[in-house]
């Protein structure tokens, strides 16, 4: 997986929003959009920004390898499989919905 350039952002997008990840030289600036639908039907957003030092990002890394290990054996067809396949193996046939 080819690595992030320094002050460029990576993004990934889907249903749940996006995401944006940015090297710095010392952190990791991490931009988190959501959007949900309240019960009255309408689509509510929100944002969230945080900047990660080397280590708590290192602990953020560890803490989503060990998400994705615990649903690898979803099966493909689910939507949560879609995803994880698609997350590990970014050149995959899995299209992003």
């Amino acid at each position: 997986m080819p690595r992030l350039q320094k002050s460029t952002p990576a993004t990934l997008a889907g249903k749940f929003g996006m995401i944006q990840i940015v090297a710095r030289d010392s952190s990791v600036l991490l931009d988190v959009q959501g959007i949900e639908r309240g019960a009255d039907g309408r689509s509510y957003r929100s944002h969230s920004l945080a900047t990660l030092s080397r280590n708590e990002a290192m602990r953020l890394r560890g803490l989503l390898s060990d998400a994705l290990a615990s649903v690898i054996s979803v099966p493909p067809n689910h939507e949560l499989g879609r995803d994880v396949t698609r997350l590990l193996n970014p050149g995959s046939n899995v299209t992003a919905r």
